[in-house]
C-alpha cells in the first residue's frame, strides 16, 4: 500500500465498474492481528466466523471474470493463501462484541454440547 499511496493518506483510483474515482483514506490499514489488539483494549472480542477479506483485484478484473465471479475468486484467494490474505487485501469486515456477551455465547455453546453429548 505504501508504493501505491507514498506519504498521502487519501488515494484515489478510477472504478472501471462504476465509471467514477473513488477516495480511499488509508489511515486504518492494519492486519487482523492488529485489529484485534485493537478491540481488545476496547473490552471487544473478534468472532473469527465473521472474518471476511475484501476487494484484492483491481477494478479491470471485476469487468474480465464479472462481479460476482471476481468476489467468489477472492474469497477462494484468501482462505487457501495466507501471503495473499495479509498483503494484498485492501479491506477486513469483522464483528466485535463487547467480552461479556462473547463469554455468555461460549458459555452456552458448552453447556448445549453438554446437553447433545
Amino acid at each position: 500500500m505504501y508504493k501505491q499511496r507514498g506519504n498521502n493518506r487519501i488515494i484515489d483510483f478510477y472504478d472501471e465498474r462504476l465509471k467514477k474515482t473513488i477516495l480511499l483514506g488509508n489511515e486504518n490499514i492494519r492486519s487482523l492481528s492488529k485489529w484485534k489488539e485493537e478491540m481488545k483494549a476496547q473490552d471487544l472480542l473478534v468472532d473469527d466466523h465473521s472474518v471476511e477479506y475484501i476487494r484484492a483485484y483491481p477494478p479491470g478484473l471485476f469487468n474480465k471474470y464479472g462481479y460476482q465471479m471476481a468476489i467468489e475468486k477472492e474469497q477462494k484467494l484468501w482462505r487457501k493463501n495466507r501471503i495473499a490474505r495479509d498483503y494484498f487485501f485492501f479491506g477486513i469486515n469483522f464483528i466485535a462484541t463487547p467480552v461479556s456477551i462473547s463469554k455468555i455465547n461460549n458459555n452456552t455453546s458448552v453447556q448445549q454440547e453438554k446437553m447433545i453429548g
